[in-house]
């Protein structure tokens, strides 16, 4: 037979992954006013349901799921929201906060 040797790790010497940094890269797909649509927000770190407004006033945005890199948002604007380009704010339970625009049509 043979024999071989491995080094023993030691709990201190264990360290899980370094979380992904949290950025958001951008929207994919557009609201249209007065409708409720599926969106996609993209980009890294997001664990945790994150919390999204949106600048558009009265508009409503749930996150139904989270992969940490895609965050598939149901979007509802009001019908009198103005056609043009406004901004989500995606923010995390622990403060960090990332921005990327969307349009709205008519």
């Amino acid at each position: 037979g043979s024999a071989t040797s491995l080094p023993v790790l030691t709990p201190s010497t264990l360290k899980p992954p370094a979380p992904a940094p949290f950025r958001v890269n951008g929207v994919h797909g557009h609201a249209v006013a007065g409708k409720t649509v599926t969106l996609t927000i993209s980009g890294t770190g997001f664990y945790g349901q994150p919390r999204i407004t949106s600048s558009a006033a009265g508009t409503r945005a749930t996150v139904s799921r989270d992969s940490g890199k895609l965050l598939t948002v149901r979007v509802t604007t009001k019908a009198a929201t103005r056609a043009r380009t406004y901004t989500f704010t995606v923010r995390l339970a622990n403060g960090k906060q990332g921005r990327a625009n969307y349009s709205v049509f008519k």
